[in-house]
């Protein structure tokens, strides 16, 4: 939809903010786009670095056959590496309209890897049908882990009531958290009567779009451009004088430092560790390229619930009892996992 849109205000030469397009095709060649959120396989080093915080050695993935999926999947099979986690066997590749027969088949590749840390990168519906087969499995006990992107995030609003059947489960979203993203929350929450952490997100990215717009038109201004000429495309090089100034913007908003590359792709990539129970999403962590994973204090976030609801989290065997063929470089497994 956004590269559409992109095509329309590139004929007319009119720059485009969009709050919530992420897809990793929209980085380059579309000149006349601004995003002020990441695109999704930033998301690949944050799922990654979940499991390396954990101590968690090894995951096996299933991603699904489209744009966000292959994006993720290629995102997470490149970080993994570096932060010394192996990928069991080979991604398991799913369908965009899968049944409850096409995942349970891929669920099945998806344990006979051994992995006890199972990595979901897929959109909502398709999470939708994998979701019951997995709990039919036993995959929702103790021992398990259960992780994915924001596609596994938004399971809950694709399938609300079965979504509270799901704890423990975590993945990664556009950042919820931070001085300015609970600013924004307690004024939603005083104008709307307030909003999940979800829903409160692509609002909170709404208003630095927004801001976006808003400052580039004050800062063409002050530079003694006429209001009319930025606003109305009158000026000499038309809206492109509006676009320079939007690329050329640095403030803080409610997601915190809004500032463009010249391809107009927000500087900073940065998102929120959540967890699912008690029938909602918690922001438990936040993740940034600087800085890495950062877990909340558990007295003033509330502790991870992890699968099977237990506050511990699972020591999972460096290597599956039952393994094939061991991915190059990880060595033979040891005599005795600790």
């Amino acid at each position: 939809m956004a590269a559409a849109a992109h095509n329309f205000a590139q004929h007319f030469q009119v720059p485009l903010c969009s709050f919530g397009s992420t897809s990793p095709t929209l980085s380059d060649n579309y000149p006349w786009l601004l995003r002020p959120i990441s695109a999704d396989d930033s998301q690949g080093p944050a799922i990654v670095d979940t499991v390396r915080t954990y101590n968690w050695k090894n995951i096996a993935v299933l991603y699904e056959d489209d744009i966000y999926g292959s994006n993720l999947m290629e995102a997470v099979r490149l970080h993994a590496p570096t932060a010394g986690v192996a990928i069991l066997g080979e991604p398991v590749r799913m369908g965009t309209e899968p049944d409850e027969a096409a995942a349970r088949a891929a669920l099945e590749a998806l344990t006979a890897t051994g992995a006890r840390a199972l990595v979901f990168l897929c959109l909502p519906h398709t999470m939708v049908e994998l979701m019951p087969v997995a709990e039919e499995m036993g995959l929702f006990s103790e021992g398990y882990i259960i992780l994915g992107g924001d596609g596994l995030a938004f399971l809950s609003f694709a399938e609300p009531d079965a979504a509270a059947r799901y704890v423990g489960l975590l993945a990664t979203v556009s950042l919820t958290t931070g001085p300015g993203m609970e600013a924004f929350r307690g004024l939603f929450a005083q104008a709307y009567g307030g909003a999940d952490v979800l829903s409160i997100q692509y609002a909170s990215y709404l208003r630095d779009s927004l801001l976006t717009y808003a400052y580039a038109v004050g800062d063409a201004v002050r530079a003694g451009h006429v209001l009319d000429h930025v606003v109305g495309g009158t000026a000499e090089g038309g809206h492109g004088l509006l676009r320079d100034a939007m690329l050329n913007v640095s403030f803080t908003g409610s997601t915190g430092e809004v500032s463009y590359s010249a391809n107009g792709q927000v500087r900073r990539a940065e998102y929120s560790l959540v967890n699912y129970g008690g029938g909602e999403w918690v922001a438990r962590g936040a993740w940034n390229a600087r800085d890495g994973l950062r877990i909340f204090d558990a007295a003033t976030a509330g502790p991870l619930l992890f699968p099977g609801n237990v506050l511990t989290p699972p020591a999972l065997p460096p290597f599956p009892p039952k393994h094939g063929p061991l991915p190059p470089g990880t060595g033979p497994p040891p005599a005795t996992p600790p």
